[in-house]
């Protein structure tokens, strides 16, 4: 419960720091700032955790530092925990329904536009933070394919997967910015 505090204020907080203290001089390399910060919190955070049960296996008469079969049972967990919840909670019902900023928005403020066009704008719903939460998510799923794959085989599939959930960020939002008229990422 207190990583998902941490990671809930971390989110809140860093596109409020972003805009009024770091003052980025383009969309863009606010994007890419945001998303490496959220990437390294997010990494670090869930992943210092799961190599923390490499080292607490004292009172257990096994090897310290191994993957082995006291890791799978802690550590292990962690890992698939996290990956799951993520890819579950984060990407069905955050992301999937956008439950936190456009289904409010949609369903209060655009019936009642006076205009067809009013609507249309305000349940396209733009958000500064999609885009770099949208990476830095398929990124993590990367680092931890990379790292505990060789551990946990299954995590060749969550590199694949992942894979192709960054391209679906990638051209969703060029697709979004050419729409709108925006700066193209070619």
């Amino acid at each position: 419960l207190a990583i998902v505090a941490s990671n809930v204020y971390i989110f809140i907080l860093l596109p409020i720091l972003a805009q009024h203290i770091e003052a980025d001089h383009t969309a863009e390399a606010r994007e890419l700032h945001l998303t490496v910060k959220m990437l390294c919190f997010q990494v670090l955070n869930a992943m210092a955790v799961a190599i923390a049960f490499l080292f607490n296996k004292i009172h257990q008469d096994l090897p310290q530092g191994m993957f082995d079969r006291g890791w799978y049972v802690t550590g292990g967990y962690t890992v698939i925990n996290v990956l799951i919840g993520d890819l579950l909670a984060i990407n069905a019902l955050v992301e999937g329904g956008r439950i936190f900023d456009a289904l409010i928005v949609r369903k209060l403020f655009a019936p009642r536009a006076a205009s067809q066009a009013t609507m249309n704008r305000i349940y396209a719903v733009e958000n500064p933070l999609y885009l770099p939460f949208r990476v830095q998510l398929a990124l993590k799923f990367v680092v931890y394919g990379v790292a505990f794959s060789f551990a946990i085989p299954f995590l060749y599939w969550v590199l694949h997967s992942s894979r192709r959930e960054y391209k679906a960020a990638c051209c969703s939002h060029e697709d979004q910015t050419a729409s709108t008229g925006g700066p193209s990422s070619d």
